[in-house]
């Protein structure tokens, strides 16, 4: 239960059928596009802390 994220019915469908990913960076989830919406495959979260970037590159 420690590595769940909320998303809405449509997002979280896409997230079942692994359409969209979350990846874990650092304890906060992050959204991970398909390479047909998003080229650059970077993370990207709607909401951010002060201080966290609302998109970073995928990390190696």
């Amino acid at each position: 239960m420690d590595k769940i994220a909320p998303g809405c019915k449509n997002h979280h469908i896409e997230f079942d059928h692994e359409v969209i990913k979350i990846v874990w960076v650092k304890g906060l989830p992050w959204v991970l596009l398909p390479r047909d919406r998003d080229p650059a495959q970077r993370l990207r979260r709607n909401y951010s802390p002060p201080g966290v970037p609302t998109s970073i590159p995928l990390p190696d």
